[in-house]
């Protein structure tokens, strides 16, 4: 279906709107971004209510979600040889969508206000 929205390479910005409690993603995180009290929900106001750059002032800027990577090490030791210098690669895995989360399991929970 295209470039995910919420990945690092999409250009977009992305907002806290995780379900509080979860470590993971989930398709029923869905059904809770309008929770009163919710991150997701004054994320979404400020935006609806063109007051977009309150996101940072209410640290609710989220960092964008990561395609794996394949990366080899700089070198290697081995027996007898010692330490062989090897090309170093670092590529995103082509064709996985971007699923690693660093936002996943920071929500402690809806706060009362």
């Amino acid at each position: 279906m295209g470039t995910d929205p919420a990945g690092d390479s999409f250009g977009s910005v992305r907002f806290h709107a995780e379900l509080p409690g979860h470590d993971g993603l989930s398709f029923g995180d869905h059904s809770h971004y309008f929770d009163l009290g919710g991150d997701a929900l004054r994320s979404m106001a400020h935006i609806v209510t063109g007051h977009g750059s309150a996101l940072a002032q209410d640290d609710l800027l989220a960092q964008g979600r990561r395609q794996p990577h394949i990366t080899t090490p700089s070198e290697i030791n081995l027996p007898l040889l010692g330490s062989i210098h090897l090309p170093h690669i670092d590529t995103r895995i082509p064709g996985i969508p971007a699923y690693i989360d660093p936002e996943a399991g920071t929500a402690e929970g809806v706060p009362s206000d």
